[in-house]
């Protein structure tokens, strides 16, 4: 199987006329992909954060031949709600995010809900993310952040119940 790499890919480039933040002014995509996109304010920025995007992406997933159509795919989310008080918690403490605004799946990453391209890198993001866990839990994700989050949260889960026992 081919290594493919972005520039493999049919990409497009459009201004967002209608964008109510600067750094969506711009959108890059590629073609046939449904949910492959970045943002940006401008064109190298939004083509950018479609690099990020697709890198994790690609991290994580067997990649379809250029030009072939890409569906949506929806995960699983038969193991999530098993952390649903875990995840209430942490999308609000954590990512700033309402849990129940968010499609959240089994194989969903916190590289997932990254806000790369908009004043913090990825890295930056993982630090920051890893940092606060850490503070709020007393838990070291490193090594689970580029996993999926229910073993994040297992990994909560299994230090509240050491605090409890």
């Amino acid at each position: 199987m081919k290594d493919w790499n972005l520039e493999d890919y049919p990409i497009e480039l459009s201004r967002n006329e209608n964008a109510l933040e600067e750094h969506a002014r711009y959108t890059a995509r590629i073609t046939g992909w449904l949910g492959m996109f970045g943002f940006g304010d401008t064109e190298e920025k939004a083509l950018e954060d479609l690099r990020e995007r697709f890198t994790a992406f690609k991290s994580r997933n067997a990649l379809p031949e250029p030009g072939a159509e890409m569906p949506l795919p929806f995960a699983s989310t038969s193991k999530i709600g098993d952390y649903e008080d875990i995840a209430i918690d942490f999308f609000r403490k954590i990512l700033g995010l309402n849990y129940h605004e968010c499609f959240v799946s089994d194989m969903s990453s916190l590289a997932d809900f990254d806000p790369a391209g908009q004043d913090i890198s990825s890295d930056d993001f993982k630090s920051k993310v890893v940092q606060a866990v850490y503070d709020a839990y007393g838990v070291e994700i490193s090594e689970a952040y580029d996993g999926y989050l229910i073993n994040v949260f297992e990994k909560i889960r299994n230090a509240r119940k050491g605090a409890i026992d």
